[in-house]
């Protein structure tokens, strides 16, 4: 066997030393330089929600008098930037293409599926939006989809409210049965007067205490040597959570560890809250989408922020915060007393704060070792009202 192929290597080489035409060519191989396709993203619109949207009435011409929660999902191969262009996706009704609107979207990795709040308008003439409509949801670019959705709007949907409604009183149980099963099954009475918005949050920001961490100095040691405080940084985006990256090495092969950077992220989240003064709350949601960084979702408290931040502030929560158990990538945090104070204060800071339980405290920070980072990449905030 070994003879054979000596042999059959032997008069290939032959072939080769004098110039034989019938030698096979060696194969063509692409140089590691040649250009690599670049991939491409592909929105895909579908239900978020079911039905994907939610009617807010009572409402007003000029009001939000629906919102679309949709689910755009990059079905391509490459991410796509953020697009800041309200036409984005862009939601119109069939019959009356006037009657429409759209939102920005955020950047986009490839099999990621964001969820998007659109919200139109009430029209002026309200008998316009009563009873069947056919809504149609595309996208500026990277459209891989249109989608259709029927919405059929009740009778008398966004009419002023002109009387107050008659005082109601529930059927009185049988005698002795206050407390029975009775009792308990009798339904609420709804509220006619009752008044849902919902606001899109206007800043998202982060505020950034990073620390250096020497690897061959104790936590005190530490403490002392960033004895000028944190040094104060801020995003354009909402992250809360912590980090420990290594910042210097001793080799060159970045083997050996000489210094960490350690980091919080405290988020912030301001709201234009209009028209909520002097009213009532009854409810109030904050709804966040997005997905952790680092393990799961990195909130531990929230509350409302201590005042108007801007970058490079200290962010803090006023009062008393409100803590966990706060899991999930896409969350639906209670806030109604916090929106509640703000109706009632004449001069509101109306922004939410968020952090990861750290304190802001030198020796806090350096005792970081590991990371917790999540991003949220829209806020929404849904009230109720009176």
């Amino acid at each position: 066997m070994r003879l054979g192929i000596f042999g059959n290597v032997a008069a290939v080489l032959l072939l080769v030393a004098f110039g034989a035409s019938s030698a096979t060519a060696a194969p063509s191989t692409v140089p590691d330089t040649a250009p690599q396709m670049v991939g491409v993203p592909s929105f895909i619109a579908s239900y978020h929600t079911t039905p994907p949207y939610v009617l807010v009435n009572p409402c007003s011409p000029g009001e939000a008098a629906i919102v679309f929660r949709i689910l755009v999902r990059n079905a391509g191969t490459g991410a796509s930037a953020a697009i800041n262009d309200y036409h984005a996706v862009w939601i119109q009704d069939v019959a009356n293409p006037s009657w429409s609107g759209g939102m920005t979207l955020p950047a986009i990795k490839a099999g990621d599926s964001p969820a998007v709040d659109v919200p139109l308008v009430a029209l002026k003439d309200t008998d316009k939006m009563q009873g069947h409509h056919n809504f149609k949801v595309t996208f500026e670019q990277f459209g891989g989809n249109t989608l259709q959705i029927p919405v059929d709007f009740p009778p008398a949907f966004c009419k002023p409210v002109t009387s107050v409604a008659p005082y109601s009183v529930a059927t009185a149980p049988p005698h002795g049965q206050e407390n029975s099963k009775y009792a308990q099954m009798q339904p609420p009475i709804p509220n006619p007067n009752l008044k849902t918005v919902v606001f899109g949050a206007d800043v998202l920001g982060s505020m950034v205490a990073d620390v250096y961490v020497w690897t061959d100095k104790s936590v005190v040691d530490n403490d002392y040597y960033n004895k000028d405080g944190p040094f104060v940084r801020d995003l354009l985006t909402l992250q809360i959570g912590h980090t420990h990256n290594a910042s210097l090495f001793r080799d060159q092969a970045h083997t050996q560890v000489s210094q960490y950077t350690n980091s919080i992220f405290r988020g912030y989240a301001h709201f234009p809250v209009t028209g909520i003064a002097g009213h009532t709350v009854t409810n109030a949601k904050l709804r966040l989408n997005g997905n952790p960084t680092y393990g799961t979702t990195c909130i531990a408290q929230y509350g409302g922020a201590d005042h108007v931040w801007n970058p490079g502030d200290k962010l803090f929560i006023a009062g008393t915060a409100i803590s966990g158990p706060i899991v999930g990538q896409d969350l639906t945090l209670d806030v109604t007393s916090i929106v509640q104070s703000w109706a009632k204060s004449s001069n509101p800071v109306t922004a939410f704060a968020f952090t990861d339980g750290v304190p802001f405290a030198i020796y806090n920070i350096v005792a970081i070792s590991d990371s917790c980072m999540t991003s949220f990449n829209q806020a929404v905030l849904d009230v109720t009202y009176l």
